[in-house]
């Protein structure tokens, strides 16, 4: 997605994937509803070790939100997205097990 955005948009198109990456990055930490501190703490630890901490933290904020608010507009569009997230991560490692 990232080659399509550069490709059609140029310069626009990696600041739109710099703004959509930020998004789904933050989304997570936003969904928790913790402290501010909370936020800042998790946020540097997904950015240094993105790959392991994605996962729990978007279960995280989903239990969280079918425990708070399961039908609002931000937890529909919360749900659609960890959807997305979870078959990327499962596509990528039925990717790298069958390579192996």
């Amino acid at each position: 997605m990232r080659e399509k955005l550069l490709a059609r948009f140029g310069s626009v198109g990696r600041v739109l994937w710099q703004i959509i990456t930020l998004c789904v990055s933050v989304l997570p930490l936003v969904a928790i509803g913790g402290p501010w501190w909370l936020t800042v703490l998790l946020a540097i630890a997904v950015s240094v070790v993105p790959l392991p901490l994605d996962i729990p933290l978007w279960l995280w904020g989903l239990i969280r939100l079918i425990c708070v608010d399961p039908t609002g507009v931000f937890s529909i569009v919360y749900y659609v997205l960890f959807g997305v997230v979870l078959a990327l991560h499962v596509i990528e490692f039925v990717i790298i097990t069958k390579s192996r």
